[in-house]
């Protein structure tokens, strides 16, 4: 397996996983909201100092992970999936190290992400990874929850 950063050419296999695993917690892919930030990769994640990397495993892509800059020391970690017949090996855990390995090298202080009660897994990742819930409202319609870390 092998993460790099996400091209145009991923787009496809990028929404994809996505809304496979939307479905799979009882969402729905909503390009207007949450998801207008993959509907474009390269403009919302590739400029301004962000990044969007994804894992493939036999050329399919089988993770997502975006990182964007919220200002010149805080990143916000984004659209952070894993297949579900690839969870539990570690690759969540590895996508996660590598965002924050990004967000570094840029020179950031703390990352924030969002998500939802639903996805036990993410939490306990999340936690693990030395991640705290915060008080600070959510800015996505389907997460639960706001956590921090911080780097320095």
């Amino acid at each position: 397996m092998k993460i790099r950063r996400a091209t145009y050419q991923d787009s496809e296999q990028i929404i994809s996983l996505v809304k496979k695993v939307l479905n799979e917690f009882g969402f729905t892919y909503d390009q207007k909201t949450s998801e207008a930030d993959i509907e474009d990769i390269e403009a919302t994640y590739l400029t301004d100092n962000g990044t969007f990397l994804v894992c493939t495993y036999k050329n399919k892509i089988v993770a997502t992970g975006g990182l964007l800059e919220i200002n010149k020391t805080i990143y916000k970690v984004r659209k952070m999936y894993v297949d579900k017949e690839h969870r539990g090996t570690g690759l969540g855990k590895r996508m996660l190290a590598s965002l924050e390995g990004e967000a570094i090298r840029r020179g950031a202080a703390q990352l924030i992400l969002e998500t939802t009660d639903q996805m036990k897994a993410a939490i306990n990742l999340y936690l693990g990874s030395g991640y705290a819930v915060t008080s600070t409202p959510t800015a996505s319609p389907r997460c639960t929850m706001t956590m921090a870390k911080n780097l320095k």
